[in-house]
Parts: structure tokens; sequence; C-alpha cells
């Protein structure tokens, strides 16, 4: 009966160890910043490997547009210029709130409420 409550120990510790693998999550704060990214860019995970986002100045009622520099996860610039509001209707956004972008796609910072603010390429 000895090995029986040898495999069932062993058992019951396999258990503990996956249910504990399966609750971990990744590190909210992303990989280790690159020393060129700003310290107010906030990580965006994705399938690509995600971005570093740094917005720099926020919509106004005015303007529903933003300057944001974004990064590769090494560190190199993958965009800097203006971000535009789309679609612009609707409320302004609060980009103070850093749950509100949800990824970048290359071309827009997805948004939490379903919009996303879009590169807007110069001539």
């Amino acid at each position: 009966m000895y090995p029986l409550r040898s495999c069932s120990s062993l058992l019951s510790l396999a258990v503990i160890l996956v249910s504990a693998a399966c609750r971990a999550e990744p590190p909210a704060e992303g990989p280790p910043r690159p020393g060129r990214v700003p310290p107010r860019a906030i990580w965006l995970s994705g399938a690509d490997g995600g971005a570093w986002v740094a917005l720099l100045s926020m919509p106004t009622d005015s303007s529903r547009e933003v300057m944001a520099l974004v990064f590769r996860p090494n560190g190199s610039i993958w965009y800097k210029g203006e971000l535009a509001l789309t679609p612009s209707s609707g409320p302004p956004v609060d980009l103070t709130d850093k749950a509100q972008p949800v990824g970048w796609d290359g071309e827009a910072l997805m948004l939490k409420d379903g919009r996303s603010l879009r590169a807007v390429h110069q001539p």
C-alpha cells in the first residue's frame, strides 16, 4: 500500500502545480523597457510581440488628434506623428486612463470603446 500512497501524493502535487501555473498571468509591465523608450510609454502586448506607446499630447474638443511615438519591443521607432480619432464623433477619449489603449496594429491605436486613433500620414 505504500507505493499507492506515494503515487497519490505525487498526483496531488502535480495537480497543485498545474493549477497554479494556469492562474499565472504575464507581467503587466511588459518586457524590459529599452533605454530610448520614454518612461511615460505604456506596453501593449499583441500577436506580433507588442509595442510601447507614448502619447505626447492629448485630444481636445477642438482637435481629435494626438501626437504619438510608437516603439517596437526592441526600442526602435515604429511610428512617430499624429494619430486621428476614428470615428471622430462621440465623446472625447480620456487617454489619461492607461486602460483605454488596448492594442497597436501598425496603423492604428485600438481603444477599449471600439474606436481607434489612426496614423495620419504626411505626403
